[in-house]
Formats: C-alpha cells, sequence, structure tokens
C-alpha cells in the first residue's frame, strides 16, 4: 500500500515558522499529512529550503530530512534546519570595467552595504546587468564565499564586450528585388550604456510584372535611366537610418528606455 506522511515536523528554524514552512512545502512539493511520500521529491525539497534561507541571507543554511516509519503505511518527515548566521554586506567593489562608468555599473546594483545578503537580489541585480548588452560576462560573487561569516565583501565583475560591431547582409524580395544592408552599431557611449546604430539598405527593382498595369509605367521610367550617374542617383534605390538608444532608466515603473530614431 501506499505510504502517506503522518505529520511533518521542525527542529532549529527561527526565520520562518511551522505554519510557513509547512505551507511552502505543501504548495510546492505537496509534502504534508494525508499526502503520499515521494522519495524522488524528498531532495528537491531541501535544496528548495536552502534556497528560501539563502533568498533572506542566510548563505551558510543547512537543511537536513530524515524519514521516520511512524506506524503501518504513516511515516513522519523530521526537518532539522540549521539556519547559521546570516550574511551581511560589507563593502561592493566593481571589477573587469575599462570604458564604463563605475558609478553606472554601481546604480545598477540593488544590494547595498551594511544590508542582508539576498541571493534572489544577487541574481536579479546580475541579469540586470547582463540585458545591457555591453557586457559578454557579468558575475555578482562574495569574497571567500565558502568560508562562514556575517559581514562579507561584494565584488561585481563584469568582462565588456567589443564597442563596435558591423554587420553586412543581403538578400531578394519581390518588393524590392536585390538588396544589401550594411549596419553600423557603437556600444556603450560615453561609459553609461548608451547605444548608436547606423544603416544604409541600396536595392534594385527587378520584378516590374509582378505590379500589373502600374509596372509598365515603372518599366518605362527605368529604361529612361540612360547614364550610369542616373543609374546610381534615380534607379538605385537608397535608405538611411540613425538611431540612438538609453540604457533602461532605472526608479522609474517598468524601466523604460528612450530611443530616437
Amino acid at each position: 500500500e501506499i505510504t502517506q506522511y503522518g505529520s511533518v515536523a521542525f527542529v532549529g528554524n527561527n526565520e520562518f515558522d511551522d505554519t510557513e514552512l509547512e505551507q511552502y512545502l505543501n504548495e510546492k512539493f505537496e509534502i504534508a499529512p494525508e499526502q503520499s511520500v515521494r522519495l524522488s521529491m524528498l531532495e528537491e525539497a531541501r535544496i528548495g529550503l536552502i534556497r528560501k534561507y539563502r533568498d533572506q541571507g542566510y548563505l551558510y543554511a543547512r537543511v537536513e530530512f530524515q524519514l521516520r516509519s511512524e506506524q503501518l503505511q504513516r511515516a513522519t518527515l523530521e526537518v532539522d534546519i540549521d539556519e547559521n548566521t546570516p550574511v551581511s554586506i560589507g563593502r561592493i567593489y566593481v571589477r573587469g570595467h575599462e570604458h564604463t562608468s563605475e558609478e553606472f555599473i554601481r546604480n545598477r546594483i540593488t544590494l547595498e552595504p551594511g544590508t542582508p545578503y539576498f541571493l534572489s537580489r544577487a541574481l536579479e541585480d546580475q541579469r540586470r546587468l547582463s540585458e545591457l548588452d555591453i557586457f559578454s560576462r557579468v558575475r555578482l560573487r562574495l569574497v571567500n564565499e565558502e568560508e562562514p561569516e556575517p559581514i562579507k565583501d561584494l565584488i561585481a565583475e563584469v568582462s565588456e564586450r567589443k564597442r563596435t560591431k558591423l554587420q553586412v547582409s543581403g538578400g531578394i524580395s519581390t518588393e524590392d528585388g536585390p538588396r544589401i544592408r550594411l549596419g553600423w552599431y557603437r556600444f556603450n557611449i560615453f561609459g553609461e550604456g548608451v547605444t548608436a546604430n547606423a544603416s544604409m539598405r541600396l536595392n534594385r527593382q527587378i520584378f516590374f510584372d509582378l505590379y500589373g498595369l502600374p509596372g509598365e509605367s515603372l518599366v518605362e521610367r527605368y529604361d529612361s535611366y540612360s547614364s550610369a550617374s542616373e543609374q546610381v542617383t534615380k534607379a538605385l534605390e537608397r535608405e538611411v537610418r540613425l538611431g540612438l538608444k538609453s540604457p533602461p532608466i532605472m526608479g522609474l515603473p517598468g524601466q523604460p528606455v528612450l530611443r530616437v530614431d
């Protein structure tokens, strides 16, 4: 017969009370009295509890599970928690930036000296910096993370990507005919995450038959371009685009981006 949980007991928890932990295990992992015991889910639940504590600054919390037989088809889950000392942030260092303003990077780190170290916020800050598209690698880490200490310095390590990118692409379409496109991008202008771009597209109409009657007038017009200069200045269609985009604006709802094209 299927074994079910008879009870779930917690030992050593102070940051979260029994009710909150019971609700967490039930909602996330279906671990609760009268629920079926699934051994494969226990390790996931243990790791989940560790992450829950780390998200509150308890970086060195340890969680152990003991499953004990209570009676026939009944088992007690004992959850032994060692919260350890919560970690607070000492100083924050920025490393690896050459062209980027250090203040620009610091403004995008929500963790502050003297506050608890929240793993979820550290990951969010790391993601926010990565999404700027000016770094090839971003990592937020604590100094000597393996050693349990109540106060630890935080290092933001970045690797800047190449600041200039050139693109050449070509193709053919029934609307434009053969075409080629040149693109130029300049990243991290002024060290503030601003991106500039410029592109030019050249194409030549050739599929006049697809336009029906209007195509006949187009053929006549293109046939009138006799000289080599007119073939460049009139028959060759051109499009030039220029753009400037700001990084996400911190402090505003949704972190909007200003863009001019």
